[in-house]
């Protein structure tokens, strides 16, 4: 192969007695080459491409709201003016589709307990919870909650028998998973600056007085204030009885639940825009277009931190070792090493369509939204399935 350095030229040159504007002429024209070689042996860099894409579901009309599976028959595709599609993940092909009205709000979330799909969805100032068969798209059972607004916002969760809704101002409802009665409300009077998560049996969300609440789902009380200096923007919670949690400038901290202290704290850019935990580490991402392993048992030794020239448009997902960013209005998702930062794989879609929405994980694909549809991707090694 042909090595040419630039250091090398520029020595050569320099020992050339020829007219000055030749000089400067030629050095121009072989540095120029130079580069062009450089470049491409980078775009052969990769010896073998991670995944294959097997097809695009042909659909123009999806949202940006997230997909939901239940990892085995059901692609769940939320559709423009209300609508709702499954389609199986192996062939793409359409197992159903309801209209349920008015607009989808939320992602659709999988019942644990019979596989059914929850949907919520606003029809004029109704909040329409709905239960659907999974193999049909037709209504097991629907509960309606009154006065609702876009700002009300409630984040679905679930226990064994209940779905747990929280709104941003705090209002709890648990609705039976069987048949769609509301058990019980609660007006818990706080402002919610974070989405709520689960954790065994207990909720965790930050609010704008600075604090961190743990609501149980058993007791439906308060068993846990955690005041903080700052308002969380983001809170997480590792398997280990601890938490993170980042304000708006960045500032983030690892807090033990037990002992409600803070053992450790970093600082990004930014505030966080996403946590993912892997092995002893958390792969943390900031609105400043950077993301950075951080080790838990080095309290918050940055292993490796990158920045992007595009801004993410979805949370980072890992397949097995790789890390796989999708970026705004980008026809390509970068794949790094979750062990070392460093890029060692790109998907490309063709000219003319861009990744649009969350990547997620179902099965062995990996599906990602995009302008003219679902792309289904599949390890290289494998074939693609068509049932």
């Amino acid at each position: 192969m042909l090595k040419i350095s630039l250091s090398n030229l520029r020595s050569t040159m320099l020992n050339l007695k020829s007219d000055k504007i030749i000089f400067a002429i030629t050095l121009t024209i072989l540095t120029h080459f130079a580069l062009y070689i450089e470049m491409s042996g980078q775009e052969n860099r990769y010896p073998t491409s991670l995944f294959k894409l097997c097809r695009i579901s042909d659909s123009d009309k999806t949202t940006s709201i997230d997909i939901a599976s239940d990892n085995k028959s059901n692609i769940v595709i939320p559709l423009l003016y209300g609508k709702i599609r499954s389609i199986k993940p192996n062939s793409g092909e359409k197992n159903w589709e309801t209209d349920l009205g008015g607009i989808i709000v939320s992602t659709s979330l999988i019942n644990d307990k019979d596989n059914s799909i929850i949907v919520q969805s606003k029809i004029y100032d109704k909040l329409v919870i709905r239960s659907l068969n999974n193999e049909s798209g037709l209504t097991n059972w629907q509960s309606v909650i009154n006065n609702y607004t876009e700002d009300d916002k409630y984040y679905l969760n679930q226990t064994s028998d209940a779905l747990l809704l929280i709104s941003r101002n705090a209002k709890v409802i648990l609705i039976n998973k069987d048949n769609g009665t509301i058990i019980s409300e609660r007006d818990l009077k706080f402002i919610l600056t974070t989405t709520p998560v689960k954790y065994n049996n207990q909720i965790y969300f930050g609010t704008l007085d600075n604090k961190i609440i743990g609501y149980s789902i058993e007791t439906l009380e308060i068993v846990s204030k955690i005041q903080v200096a700052t308002s969380p923007q983001l809170i997480f919670l590792t398997n280990n009885n601890h938490l993170l949690f980042g304000d708006n400038k960045g500032e983030t901290y690892f807090i033990n639940l037990n002992t409600q202290r803070i053992e450790w704290k970093i600082r990004f850019g930014a505030a966080l825009s996403s946590v993912i935990m892997t092995d002893d580490s958390l792969i943390i991402s900031s609105l400043d277009n950077f993301t950075a392993l951080v080790s838990i048992k080095d309290k918050g030794r940055f292993v490796w931190r990158k920045r992007f020239d595009e801004r993410f448009n979805a949370d980072p997902v890992v397949i097995d070792n790789y890390l796989i960013i999708t970026a705004n209005f980008s026809g390509k998702a970068t794949i790094l090493d979750t062990k070392n930062g460093k890029l060692i794989d790109q998907i490309s879609l063709t000219e003319g369509n861009y990744f649009y929405g969350q990547p997620k994980i179902i099965g062995e694909l990996l599906v990602i939204p995009t302008i003219k549809g679902l792309a289904i991707f599949i390890n290289a090694e494998n074939d693609c399935l068509s049932k």
